[in-house]
């Protein structure tokens, strides 16, 4: 059974996070006249000692091949200068009951609710959007993408048939023009896409109770899903001039992948997104080669007294956010071009995890 109380809470665990402690930022590089441009791999294969390599593939725009990286800054026209038109964008143009503004001390937060508590809008000033309504809360919960998870189920939900002639490609269309409104731009395809259909959910949900139950789970009573409640659900993450745009509060722990949207035939379910920033540029400037990076983090890692396994698995030129606050007019922001690493920590242990480790581009200084 869907509970009422379901969209309310979502919003206040997800607002609560606020701003984490923001690592120093480095001073970037304005140019290096006279030096050759750097070697940018697309692959880097190498063995550095018993129990750390890299099979890393290497990401970054042809922009940045010869060693030049745009550099962004956030629009002045920040989250809440738009609150009430993103939240009007969101809920499809319909009127809130109320608006409730909240000074949290390290956040201010602007809350909607609609239609007596059946949909909710937040917005942050940290950077966090967020547009329930509680059929979508009820739908997300339902999609396990943890394999070590018992209830793991992302890949029953995976298929490109369409939901009563909803189509994937439809849906995913509609997503990227609301974003597009929203000032949010998006890649081509996303990440992940899941087909949540009604037959599916409803025994999914059976099945996830009956585990849980052996877990001494006390039984709920089961949702009466109907085909109003099919819907795609697209995973995916900001982009702005073919690089990811990493949101101030990410890392080890945080799902890379800081967009997701639940869509219907009848609009948006769901919709989070955590770290908006609109960028626009400011200019270009020098950056360091990806070798360096992988380079420095081998070296880290080998440091590292354990006989656990590190591979280097992935190196991506990224806009990293940092100290974003809407209250002060995004004075005190900076948008640092950086190279994040993923290492998986565990080789091919069913218990690895994959860690992020970022260098300024700039100076190669850890963050």
């Amino acid at each position: 059974m869907i509970n009422r109380k379901a969209v309310t809470l979502v919003l206040a665990v997800c607002m609560a996070a606020g701003a984490c402690g923001s690592p120093a930022h480095g001073t970037a590089d304005k140019g290096r006249t006279g030096e050759a441009a750097p070697a940018f791999e697309r692959q880097i294969t190498k063995e550095y000692s018993g129990n750390v390599r890299a099979e890393a593939e290497v990401i970054f725009p042809e922009s940045a091949q010869n060693g030049m990286c745009l550099t962004a800054q956030l629009k002045k026209e920040g989250i809440f200068e738009r609150a009430d038109e993103l939240a009007g964008i969101a809920s499809a143009g319909r009127e809130p009951d109320s608006v409730q503004e909240t000074d949290r001390g390290e956040q201010l937060l602007r809350d909607y609710t609609y239609e007596d508590g059946e949909a909710a809008a937040s917005v942050s000033s940290n950077g966090i959007f967020r547009y329930v309504r509680m059929r979508g809360v009820a739908v997300r919960g339902l999609l396990v993408r943890d394999k070590i998870d018992p209830r793991y189920n992302a890949e029953a939900f995976v298929s490109d048939e369409d939901l009563g002639g909803f189509s994937k490609e439809e849906a995913w269309q509609k997503v990227r023009e609301l974003l597009g409104d929203m000032g949010v731009s998006v890649p081509a395809e996303s990440t992940e896409c899941y087909r949540m259909e009604h037959e599916k959910m409803a025994e999914e949900e059976a099945r996830m109770a009956d585990i849980d139950l052996g877990f001494g789970t006390p039984d709920a009573e089961p949702t009466e899903w109907t085909e109003a409640d099919d819907c795609w659900y697209f995973i995916t993450h900001g982009e702005w001039e073919g690089m990811r745009v990493l949101p101030e509060l990410s890392g080890e722990g945080i799902d890379p992948e800081n967009v997701e949207v639940l869509v219907s035939a009848d609009g948006i379910l769901y919709l989070n997104v955590f770290g908006y920033a609109v960028l626009e540029s400011s200019g270009e400037t020098a950056i360091r080669a990806p070798g360096e990076a992988v380079e420095k983090l081998a070296g880290q890692l080998q440091e590292i007294m354990t006989e656990e396994d590190y591979v280097i698995t992935g190196v991506e030129l990224c806009q990293l956010l940092l100290d974003i606050d809407a209250r002060d007019g995004y004075d005190g922001a900076h948008v640092i071009p950086v190279w994040n690493c993923h290492v998986r920590i565990g080789g091919d242990s069913p218990y690895s995890y994959v860690r992020e480790y970022r260098f300024d581009a700039r100076t190669m200084d850890i963050l």
